[in-house]
């Protein structure tokens, strides 16, 4: 993703998002335990913050988000809430005996008491239907947000003013990245995933967003080119509705 950011074009369409300065860390370090991982991320995170910058998280293991979502806490965000886009629900108790793992990510973070808006989610079981009625979980599933091209929500009066979004790239359909570990059919088209994002934009102060689980596929540069441009995509729209 970040070697064909190089191709990018710098004018979106509407604006010049790198005007604002975009800094590249190194990579976090992911070859210790998964919670020391989570911590290094964490680290990492606050850090940005720290510096006065909004981070935008590259992940593989969806997991990721949930570090990003600790530093957050680390960094002073005290009251924010988190919407995601995703195939998935992600909130087992465990998988596989595992409550680190990319199907319990959102389960840790409404543990921690932060309210989720879900949108595009098509494959879930039933424990994590009685987990979103328990926590409150707001939704719009991908059979109601496809079949009806439904491009913008309204986020409940109650849910917080600042927003962090997570954006599992599987939440979009595979005609359109077919790079993903885990792809479902009926997902989120590309100008859809946009406008549902710049709707929340529009509502609430967005402190960071993530772009998980993207699978290159060897001699397919095109999908690496779409996940950088949807990155792109986003800081302009972030950048434009400050």
């Amino acid at each position: 993703m970040l070697k064909a950011s190089w191709q990018l074009e710098e004018w979106d369409g509407k604006s010049k998002p790198c005007s604002e300065g975009i800094y590249t860390c190194e990579p976090v370090d992911c070859t210790v335990t998964p919670e020391q991982v989570i911590d290094n991320i964490a680290a990492a995170t606050k850090k940005i913050v720290e510096n006065g910058a909004m981070p935008v998280v590259f992940g593989g293991e969806h997991t990721v988000t949930y570090g990003v979502v600790k530093g957050l806490r680390e960094a002073g965000y005290d009251n924010f809430g988190i919407v995601q886009i995703d195939a998935h629900a992600d909130l087992r108790e465990a998988y596989e005996g595992d409550p680190l793992s990319h199907a319990s990510v959102m389960k840790r973070a409404v543990d921690m008491g932060i309210p989720l808006y879900q949108l595009g989610i098509r494959a879930y079981c039933e424990e994590e239907m009685q987990i979103r009625e328990q926590h409150g979980v707001y939704f719009q599933d991908g059979d109601e947000l496809v079949p009806q091209n439904i491009q913008s929500i309204e986020l409940p009066e109650d849910f917080p003013e600042q927003v962090f979004f997570t954006l599992d790239i599987d939440g979009m359909d595979p005609s359109v990245f077919p790079s993903t570990g885990t792809p479902v059919p009926g997902g989120l088209g590309w100008y859809q995933t946009l406008n549902l994002f710049e709707s929340v934009a529009k509502q609430r102060k967005i402190i960071g967003f993530d772009i998980m689980e993207f699978a290159p596929i060897e001699g397919f540069h095109a999908y690496d080119f779409a996940a950088s441009l949807l990155t792109y995509k986003m800081m302009g729209i972030v950048q434009r509705n400050k």
